[in-house]
């Protein structure tokens, strides 16, 4: 998440304290990216799934890879029992906080949550010049940390592999993560899918989607026609 990204959220009502806590813990550092692509199976709920998740990572001293900043990840899910599909995409910004009061992230997170779902119901978007609005299907703001101060997750249910990551980094940083989903119909997703650019603007998270990102989504649509 950049400078920009916290100014924006302030002007909007968020408990001005909270929001600097949440912006002064980035560190100074050239930003890393990639995407992993990725299929799977599940024999129990009948899908098949295709992912491209998006990463950007700032690496510390001790070369641990800290996820922080804006990026966009694709997903597609076909049924196999009666071949329905659908997919999402997800605008997400992480950014870096202290590492020593994990309850006051959570305390944060639950309060961005609150007034960001009451604000945050549309995604604006600018396809090779082009507008597109996607109404925002799912939001949600997360603190993440170390596996051992984490709370036990639930043995039935997948967890975002954000938190995987973060789980396995050192106690010093807390990752809070703003996760907002559309759900683009196929017509859409073909129109994300063939473009050259890609802009966004929701919830005061502006931003350009990568090359990288866009081949992701591409690679999702294909496998999903």
């Amino acid at each position: 998440m950049d400078r920009q990204f916290c100014i924006k959220v302030a002007a909007v009502g968020v408990p001005v304290l909270l929001v600097l806590a949440a912006c002064a813990g980035s560190p100074a550092a050239e930003p890393e990216h990639r995407v992993e692509v990725s299929e799977h199976q599940s024999d129990f709920h009948q899908t098949r799934t295709k992912t491209s998740w998006s990463f950007q990572t700032v690496r510390d001293a001790h070369g641990h890879h800290w996820p922080s900043g804006m990026t966009v990840s694709a997903h597609a899910e076909q049924h196999v029992v009666d071949g329905s599909r659908s997919q999402w995409l997800e605008f997400r910004a992480d950014e870096l906080l202290p590492g020593d009061d994990l309850e006051a992230a959570f305390t944060l997170a639950a309060e961005n949550q609150r007034w960001l779902s009451a604000d945050c119901t549309w995604a604006q978007l600018s396809v090779d010049g082009h507008p597109l609005a996607l109404e925002v299907a799912g939001l949600r703001v997360a603190a993440y940390g170390d596996r051992e101060r984490m709370p036990v997750p639930a043995t039935d249910v997948a967890g975002h592999p954000l938190e995987q990551r973060v789980g396995r980094l050192p106690p010093e940083r807390i990752v809070l993560s703003t996760q907002v989903r559309v759900r683009p119909d196929q017509a859409q997703f073909q129109q994300l899918a063939s473009a050259a650019s890609v802009e966004y603007d929701l919830c005061g998270m502006t931003g350009r989607m990568r090359p990288a990102e866009v081949d992701g989504l591409r690679q999702v649509y294909e496998w999903a026609d």
